[in-house]
């Protein structure tokens, strides 16, 4: 006898066993192996360079020349001619003293030239005719020799008005002070109105030069020893000036654009430090190489001469 639940029963467990296997089916499509794309490939065209060794030194950059702008004679400050910062062509104008005083002392040194040699041209006349006298017996040796010393102490005072016509001539050209050399000039150290120059040459200013810059690094006795037999095994001269060149690491990392060259060497080793001091010289026509900025030397270890 059937009862409506097994009825049931037997009519789902067909119906369950379907289902079953279609949804086994779905899974299997799903978990299907699919092979992966392709790997790229890149392809690159071998080049050949030569590789060059080379040691990378701490160095610091300093200008070729530093000169300091002093007041050589005392007086007010008038005016100055520039602007801090400024590169500064050689003989340009850079600071003016008031002239005055010394434009007077300078008329007053003409003034005793002119005097001097009026007493010179009349001693000489005296002395003329003193000799004149003498030749004909109206006059002594004692009046000859007096007009002779007269002469030259008038001389004498000639020569000395020249040089006091010289020294004031000089002092009115200190009232105006000129650049010694091209370079760039630093800020000014006395305003305008101040005294200089009383007691000692006051120091006004600063120039340096730009372009080009030097190079200084120590390379330890060992490395300078290296160095010295890789340049002697290429056959280039150790003391040869400007042929042996190096290149500036910037503190950023880029490799400065101008290459330098080795122009200077320590005839020692320095006793406290172990190293020797190497100077270098580098182009800055930009002038980005600035004084006191560190950088690192790249220095190429000369290969054997094949």
């Amino acid at each position: 006898m059937n009862t409506p639940t097994s009825t049931i029963l037997k009519t789902a467990a067909p119906l369950a066993l379907i289902l079953s296997l279609g949804g086994t089916g779905c899974d299997d499509q799903r978990n299907a192996f699919q092979a992966p794309p392709p790997p790229k490939v890149t392809a690159m065209h071998p080049e050949m360079r030569l590789f060059e060794p080379y040691r990378d030194i701490v160095a610091t950059v300093e200008p070729r020349e530093t000169v300091e702008i002093r007041a050589r004679i005392s007086g007010f400050l008038e005016s100055r001619d520039f602007q801090p910062g400024d590169i500064v062509e050689a003989g340009a104008t850079l600071f003016r003293l008031e002239p005055d005083e010394y434009d007077a002392n300078l008329a007053i040194a003409n003034a005793d030239l002119r005097s001097a040699e009026a007493n010179l041209q009349l001693t000489e006349q005296i002395q003329a005719k003193y000799q004149a006298a003498f030749d004909q017996g109206a006059a002594t040796e004692i009046e000859i020799l007096e007009s002779e010393a007269n002469v030259e102490l008038a001389s004498a005072k000639v020569e000395q008005a020249k040089a006091k016509v010289t020294r004031s001539q000089l002092d009115v050209t200190y009232t105006t002070i000129l650049a010694p050399i091209e370079g760039q000039i630093g800020e000014d150290l006395v305003s305008v109105g101040n005294l200089v120059g009383r007691g000692e040459p006051t120091l006004l200013a600063k120039i340096t030069t730009v372009d080009p810059m030097n190079v200084y690094f120590s390379v330890p006795e060992n490395g300078f020893l290296e160095f010295r037999r890789r340049m002697n095994n290429a056959g280039m001269e150790p003391d040869a000036r400007g042929t042996y060149r190096f290149k500036a690491v910037l503190p950023d990392g880029q490799i400065y654009d101008q290459p330098g060259t080795v122009d200077f060497a320590a005839p020692e080793i320095n006793r406290n430090t172990g190293t020797v001091t190497i100077r270098g010289v580098i182009p800055n026509p930009d002038g980005l190489l600035r004084s006191g900025l560190f950088v690192r030397a790249r220095l190429a270890l000369p290969l054997a001469a094949p």
